[in-house]
């Protein structure tokens, strides 16, 4: 990580306070059925994206200091596995996909732009991953699904 975007990532964590994680939305999809066939085989793909928008205090109904809201957009899904020259003849066998609304209270007069995107890229999404792993992991357990894993988040390259 660039001495740039370190610096930008800690004045933005030295103004701003998590107050909320919240599931803001959800959806489970099975768009065809696993194979039965012991030696079908499924590969896991992910995804995740982040939108940041900020709250003036004209915005809010108690008139408080300006918010911060993160909405991290993740997903993951079971495709068949196979090789090159099937590419077109992909099977999506399950797929998770969630997203949530983390809040933060800005507790100082400014924060630069740049400052709020680098903190969104890299920190809001480390905030929100047990939450998403816990996600996935309830969904699987009471959907009856096959086994999928969501690492440690390893961290984006900034």
């Amino acid at each position: 990580m660039s001495g740039g975007k370190r610096e930008l990532i800690r004045q933005a964590t030295e103004a701003l306070q998590l107050k909320e994680i919240i599931l803001f939305q959800s959806r489970l999809v099975r768009p065809e059925p696993f194979p039965a066939e012991t030696d079908a085989s499924a590969e896991q793909q992910a995804r995740y994206s982040v939108r940041l928008e900020r709250l003036d205090p004209l915005d809010q109904d108690d008139g408080a200091s300006s918010l911060i809201q993160c909405f991290v957009h993740l997903g993951t899904r079971l495709i068949s596995s196979h090789d090159e020259s099937e590419k077109d003849d992909t099977h999506v066998y399950v797929e998770i996909e969630a997203e949530f609304r983390v809040t933060y209270e800005l507790t100082v007069d400014e924060l630069a732009e740049d400052a709020m995107k680098a903190f969104a890229q890299f920190n809001v999404v480390h905030n929100v991953w047990p939450f998403w792993r816990q996600h996935v992991f309830d969904l699987v357990q009471r959907g009856g699904l096959p086994k999928m894993e969501v690492p440690l988040f390893a961290g984006v390259k900034l």
